[in-house]
C-alpha cells in the first residue's frame, strides 16, 4: 500500500495526483525485475494490484506492458482520485488503454468483492505488509489463493525479517521496525518463514527472492494445486542460517490446514504456533505432506512417487484431464553427498571467502554511491531552481552522469565515464559498465593496495563475465569501461589492455574502438596484430611497442596460441626423435633410406641465443607480466578446460579478466566450469569438487528417464549454482531489445528429395550396409553424414566431392610446408569439407607422386576449374594448370568406376536444379527477394556447396541480358580462405544502406558464424 503522511499534490492540469517519494523511488527497480521474469508482449496477462495507494506504480507498470490489462484497487477510498489522475495521464501518450478503473477491495473480507475466481495472472502488492496487522496478511494470502489461475503469482515487496524466532536483520530494519511498533504494536517486519507457513496454508509457494534497494526484497510466490518439497525447498535447505532452512522444517513437519478462512480461530491459532512445533496428523486427511517413506495418498494413482531420506515427494500429473494409465514408480538415484564446505579445499575455501568478502564491500559501496548521487542530484536540482526563478525559463532537465566511483568524505566524483558515451548507453549497457568495474576493479583505494611497491606490480583484482545476448552491445560496453580506465590511468593503474577475440572479429574491434573513442581525450594506442601486415621477423618490435608506449591490442585466439606455444615449446625437454633424416631422389619425392640421425636431431633441438631471447620476449609481453587487463570476446571458445588456447590464457598473471558471451549456460557444464574457472580461480572449487557438488546431479536430472527426486535434486544444485555465480555472471538476454525490434518469424522448410536423390540414398545405404533399424553408429555416422549430405543438396555435389578426396589419396598427406605464424584461423573456424585434409596427422613420409595443388591451397579460380569443367578460365595455357589437368584426367577415369557415376549424367546435370528440390525452393526464393529488394544470408557447413551456388549464379548471370549477379557487387562470399580485410570491406559494403545492388552474401557457417554483423539483411537461408 503506497500511503504515507509526506504526499504533494501535483501541478495542474492533474491537481488530484499525489506523490510519495518511497514510490517514486522503487518503482523502477521493481519494474526491472518484473521486466527481467515477465515477457511484456509474450501473451495477454490480467494483474491485480492490491493497495494501490496513489497510483504511482500501476501506471508506470503499464506502460512497458501494453498487452496485460491492469486491475488497481485500494481500501481507502480518498486514493481514487489520484489513481484516476494518473490513468489520465497516462492514456494521454499510451498506445493502449490497458488500466481499469480502480476497486474498493478488503482484503479482511475477500468474499466481498466482485472478483470472480482464478480470474488474475499476477497480484502485485507493495508496502502493505509491514503496515498492517496479520490478519491481513493472511487476508492477503486468502484472496490471491481465490483470484489467481493455476501457477498464478503473486509480488510483494517491501522490508522483511529473514529468519526465525523474530529475529531482523540488518540494524537499519530493527530500527524501522521498534518504529512502526511504537505506532501500532500489531504492526512491524514479519520474517519471510512466517509468511511462507502463511502461504502455504494457501497453496502458496515462495520461488524467489529479489534483493532491492534499502534493505527491502520482492517476494515471488507461486499458486500450486498440489504442494512439493522441491517448489519450497529451491535451495539445499541444509543450511542453519539460510532463510530456506526455518521454512523446510517447518512445513515438512506441519500439516497444511482444512480452511482458508482466516476468520476461524483454529487457523489463527495455528498460523501464530512456533515454528518449531509439529501437530500431529491424522490419517484420514488427504491434504498432508507426511514426512515419512511410505506412499501417504492412494486417492490418485497418477502419482510418482520417490523417496529420499524422510521426505516424500508427491508430484502431479498435467492438469488437462487426459485419462493416462499409471506411471511407473522410479527410484530416486542415490548421489553422493556434497562435498561441505569445511572439506573444500584451501584454495577453494580462500577464492569464496574473498569474493564474500568482495560482496560486502561492493554492497556498502553501491549504497554510499546511491546516497552521494541523490546529493548531488538534489542540490543540482536547487541549483538549476535558482537560475530558472532569475530568468523565468523552463526547468532544464538534470544532466545524465554515469559514476563508478565518488569520494565519500567529501561527494567529489573519482570515477565518471565520459558523457559522450554516456549519452548513447542504454540501461543494461550501464548497468553492464558499473558490474564490470564493481567485480574486475572495485574501487581506486582497493587498485592501490594491490600494487606492490618494489615491483610495481598489480597482484590484486579479479574477473566477471558479462553475459549479454548477441545484438545488446557487449562491445560498446567493454570500449565504455577502457576509455574510463585509461581517463583515469593514474588511478586505474590501467597501461596495456590485451584483446583475445575469433579472427573474424578482430577488424570489428578496431573499427567500433576507431568509432567511439577515435575522437576522445585521453588518445589511446589500438594494436591489431595481423598476421598479414605483419612479417614474422617484425612481430616482437610490434608488440615490444606495445608493451612499452601501452594501448590496446587486438588479436586473434589462434595467433595468441602460437606466439605462446613457440615460446613454450624449447622450455621443455626434447622428446627423442627416432627419425631419420629425409633425403631428395631425382624425381623430388624424399627417401628414409638413409640419413645422419645424430646430425639431424641436432639440427632440429638446437636454438640460438637469438631464438632464446626471442621466446623469453614473447613470454614477457604476453603472459608474464603481460597485460593489466585481458578481455576474452567470445569466451566460450575457451570452453574447453585442456585445449592449448584455454592453458595459455590461464598463464596470464594479471588476475584482472573479462570475458564476453552471449551464451554462457552450455549443456556441457565442463565447458561452463572452464569459463568461470578463467575469470575467478578456485571459485567453484577444483574439477572434483565441481562436478561433486553441481556437474553431476544437474546432468543426473535432465534425462528423460530422470526420476522426480533427481529432477528436484538437479533443480536445488542448479538453483545454488546460479546464487553462487549471481555477483560473477551478468546476464541479459534478448528480451531488452524485444520491444524496439521487429518480431522475428522462424521456418523449418521439410523438402521432399527427387527420385534421383532418393535412389542414390537408398543404393548408398544398401552399399554401406546400412541397416535403418538397427542401433545407432556414431562414428559411422559423422561419414555418412558428410556424403549423404551431398546427395540431398544436389546430387552433382557427388562429382566434386569424389575429385577432393581422390586428390588427398593421391598426394597421400598435406605437404604445403607454410609458416605456422600465419595459420590464425582455430580449429572451430574449418569448413566441414576441410576438416578431412586439415585434420590429418602430419608426417614426413610422403607419396612418390609427383605434388599436386591441393583444394586448400589453391586459388578460387583453380578449384573451380578443378571441380567445375564449364568454368571459364583464362590461363588454361598456363604450365601449372596443364598439369593439373593431366591429374584431373586420372581422377575422372577412377571416378567412372564409382557405384553412383552410371545412374545419371554428371558431366551434363550440373546446372540441372530440378534434381534438387533445395535449389529448386533456393532459387524461388532469391527471385522473391530480388523482386522485393530484400538482402539474403545464405549460411552452409559446405564448401562445396557454396562454389555449386557461384557456378549457378554465374550462368544464371552469363543467360541474362546484362549481368546480374557479379561477385564483389552483386553477391559476397565469406569462407576461411576470404582475408580478414577483405571480409571487412565486403561487410561494410553489403550493409550500405544505399547500396541497393548488394543483395545475396555467401557464408560458410564455421568462418562467419561468429562475430560479424550483418544487420542490412532481412532474410536469412540455413542451407
Amino acid at each position: 500500500m503506497n500511503s504515507n503522511n509526506n504526499t504533494d499534490q501535483a501541478e495542474q492540469p492533474f491537481p488530484d495526483k499525489l506523490v510519495i517519494s518511497a514510490a517514486e523511488y522503487n518503482k523502477q527497480p521493481i519494474l526491472d525485475i518484473l521486466l527481467n521474469h515477465i515477457i511484456p508482449d509474450s501473451k495477454p496477462i490480467s494483474v491485480l494490484e492490491i493497495g494501490s495507494g496513489t497510483g504511482q506504480h500501476i501506471t508506470h507498470f503499464a506502460a512497458h506492458f501494453p498487452l496485460a490489462t491492469f486491475q488497481p484497487s485500494d481500501i481507502d477510498s480518498q486514493y481514487f482520485k489520484s489513481i484516476q489522475a494518473y490513468i489520465d495521464e497516462y492514456e494521454i501518450n499510451a498506445f493502449t488503454k490497458n488500466i481499469l478503473p480502480p476497486l474498493n477491495i478488503d482484503v479482511l473480507s475477500p468474499s466481498s468483492t466482485t472478483i470472480s475466481s482464478q480470474s488474475y495472472d499476477f497480484v502485485y502488492c507493495c508496502n502493505m505488509i509491514h503496515i498492517t496487522p496479520i490478519e491481513c496478511t493472511k487476508g492477503l494470502f486468502a484472496l490471491a489463493e481465490r483470484v489467481l489461475k493455476s501457477d498464478g503469482s503473486l509480488i510483494t515487496y517491501g522490508p522483511y525479517g529473514l529468519q526465525g524466532g523474530g529475529r531482523i536483520t540488518p540494524e537499519s530494519n530493527r530500527r524501522f521496525h521498534a518504529h512502526l511498533q511504537m505506532q501500532d504494536s500489531r504492526w512491524g517486519l514479519k520474517s519471510i518463514d512466517e509468511l511462507a507457513v502463511i502461504a502455504h496454508d494457501h497453496h502458496m509457494v515462495l520461488k524467489q527472492i529479489f534483493d532491492m534497494p534499502s534493505n527491502n526484497k520482492i517476494l515471488w510466490w507461486i499458486k500450486k494445486k498440489e504442494l512439493k518439497y522441491s517448489d519450497i525447498n529451491p535451495d539445499t535447505c541444509n543450511e542453519p542460517d539460510s532463510p530456506w532452512y526455518t521454512i523446510h522444517n517447518t512445513i515438512k513437519k506441519r500439516p497444511r490446514l482444512t480452511t482458508s478462512s482466516i476468520s476461524s480461530s483454529t487457523s489463527n491459532r495455528k498460523s501464530s504456533r512456533s515454528l518449531n512445533q509439529t501437530t500431529p496428523m491424522s490419517d484420514s486427511d488427504n491434504d498432508l505432506i507426511v514426512p515419512s517413506k511410505r506412499v501417504v495418498r492412494k486417492k490418485k494413482p497418477n502419482t510418482i512417487v520417490s523417496s529420499d531420506s524422510d521426505d516424500t515427494i508427491i508430484i502431479d500429473d498435467d492438469d488437462d484431464g487426459d485419462e493416462s494409465p499409471p506411471k511407473p514408480i522410479k527410484k530416486k538415484v542415490k548421489h553422493r553427498p556434497e562435498i561441505t564446505d569445511d572439506k573444500l579445499d584451501i584454495e577453494t575455501k580462500k577464492a569464496l571467502r574473498e569474493q564474500a568478502e568482495r560482496d560486502k564491500r561492493i554492497k556498502l559501496q553501491q549504497e554510499r554511491e546511491e546516497l552521494a548521487r541523490l546529493e548531488r542530484s538534489r542540490k543540482q536540482k536547487e541549483y538549476n531552481g535558482e537560475i530558472i526563478c532569475a530568468h523565468e525559463q523552463k526547468q532544464v532537465p538534470v544532466a545524465f552522469e554515469l559514476v563508478l566511483e565518488t569520494d565519500l568524505n567529501t561527494n567529489n566524483i573519482i570515477i565518471e565515464v565520459d558523457l559522450t558515451l554516456v549519452q548513447y548507453m542504454k540501461k543494461h549497457q550501464i548497468e553492464g559498465v558499473r558490474f564490470l568495474w564493481n567485480q574486475v576493479f572495485e574501487s581506486t583505494t582497493r587498485i592501490k593496495a594491490s600494487i606492490n611497491k618494489e615491483t610495481k606490480e598489480d597482484r590484486g583484482g579479479s574477473g566477471a563475465i558479462l553475459a549479454h545476448c548477441m545484438g545488446l552491445g557487449k562491445t560498446f560496453t567493454t570500449i565504455t569501461l577502457i576509455h574510463t580506465l585509461f581517463r583515469y590511468q593514474k588511478l586505474t593503474h590501467i597501461h596495456r589492455v590485451l584483446i583475445l577475440c575469433p579472427l573474424n572479429t578482430a577488424n570489428n574491434w578496431r573499427n567500433e574502438f576507431r568509432q567511439w573513442i577515435g575522437h576522445l581525450e585521453p588518445h589511446i594506442n589500438v594494436y591489431l596484430f595481423n598476421a598479414e601486415d605483419i612479417a614474422k621477423k617484425d612481430r616482437i618490435q610490434f608488440l615490444r611497442r606495445w608493451y612499452e608506449d601501452g594501448g590496446i591490442l587486438i588479436m586473434g585466439y589462434e595467433m595468441y596460441r602460437l606466439l605462446n606455444y613457440a615460446s613454450d615449446a624449447t622450455v621443455k625437454k626434447p622428446r627423442k626423435i627416432t627419425k631419420k633424416k629425409p633425403k631428395s631422389t631425382e624425381d623430388g619425392a624424399e627417401d628414409l633410406s638413409s640419413s645422419d640421425d645424430d646430425k639431424w636431431l641436432k639440427k632440429k633441438t638446437t636454438k640460438s641465443k637469438a631464438d632464446l631471447a626471442s621466446i623469453e620476449k614473447y613470454r614477457k609481453y604476453l603472459r608474464s607480466p603481460g597485460p593489466d587487463l585481458i578481455v576474452c570476446d567470445e569466451g566460450h571458445m575457451i570452453k574447453n578446460p585442456k585445449s592449448a588456447v584455454t592453458r595459455m590464457v590461464n598463464e596470464v598473471r594479471t588476475l584482472r579478466r573479462i570475458v564476453l558471451t552471449g551464451t554462457p549456460m552450455q549443456n556441457n557444464l565442463k565447458e561452463y566450469y572452464a569459463m568461470i574457472n578463467f575469470c575467478k580461480p578456485n571459485y567453484l572449487g577444483s574439477e572434483h569438487e565441481f562436478s561433486r557438488n553441481f556437474r553431476i546431479p544437474i546432468e543426473a536430472g535432465q534425462h528423460k528417464d530422470s526420476s522426480a527426486g533427481d529432477v528436484a535434486y538437479m533443480r536445488r544444485r542448479a538453483y545454488a549454482l546460479n546464487q553462487r555465480l549471481i555477483n560473477v555472471l551478468h546476464r541479459r538476454d534478448f528480451d531488452v531489445l524485444r520491444s524496439f525490434l521487429p518480431p522475428k518469424f522462424e521456418y523449418a522448410v521439410k523438402i521432399k528429395c527427387t527420385p534421383l536423390q532418393q535412389e542414390l540414398y537408398r543404393t548408398y545405404l544398401l552399399i554401406q550396409n546400412i541397416d535403418p533399424g538397427a542401433r545407432l553408429n556414431m562414428a559411422k555416422l559423422l561419414g555418412d553424414y558428410q556424403y549423404l549430405m551431398k546427395i540431398w543438396t544436389h546430387p552433382w555435389l557427388l562429382r566434386p566431392h569424389f575429385i577432393d578426396g581422390y586428390y588427398k589419396y593421391l598426394k597421400g598427406q598435406d605437404q604445403v610446408e607454410t609458416d605456422q605464424f600465419f595459420q590464425d584461423d582455430p580449429d572451430e573456424m574449418i569448413d566441414d569439407d576441410e576438416v578431412g585434409l586439415k585434420t590429418q596427422k602430419r608426417t614426413k613420409q610422403v607419396s612418390k607422386i609427383k605434388p599436386i595443388q591441393s583444394i586448400t591451397t589453391a586459388t578460387p579460380q583453380m578449384k573451380i576449374s578443378k571441380y567445375f569443367p564449364n568454368a571459364d578460365d583464362e590461363d588454361d595455357d598456363d604450365e601449372d594448370n596443364s598439369a593439373s589437368t593431366d591429374k584431373l584426367a586420372v581422377v575422372m577415369k577412377a571416378m567412372k568406376k564409382e557405384w553412383w557415376y552410371d545412374m545419371f549424367d554428371v558431366e551434363q546435370s550440373q546446372f540441372d536444379i530440378e534434381l534438387s528440390g533445395k535449389f529448386e525452393l533456393f532459387r524461388a526464393i532469391l527471385t522473391e527477394c530480388e523482386s522485393i529488394g530484400d538482402k539474403l544470408l545464405v549460411f552452409t557447413r559446405s564448401l562445396l556447396a557454396l562454389d555449386y551456388i557461384e557456378q549457378w549464379l554465374e550462368r544464371w548471370s552469363s543467360r541474362a541480358s546484362s549481368p546480374k549477379w557479379t561477385k564483389g557487387k552483386d553477391y559476397f562470399r565469406m569462407d576461411g580462405k576470404v582475408p580478414i580485410k577483405q571480409r571487412a570491406a565486403d561487410i561494410k559494403s553489403f550493409n550500405e544502406p544505399e547500396n541497393t545492388r548488394a543483395r545475396l552474401f555467401l557464408i560458410s557457417t564455421m568462418a562467419g558464424g561468429i562475430g560479424i554483423n550483418l544487420h542490412s539483411a532481412n532474410r536469412v537461408i540455413i542451407f
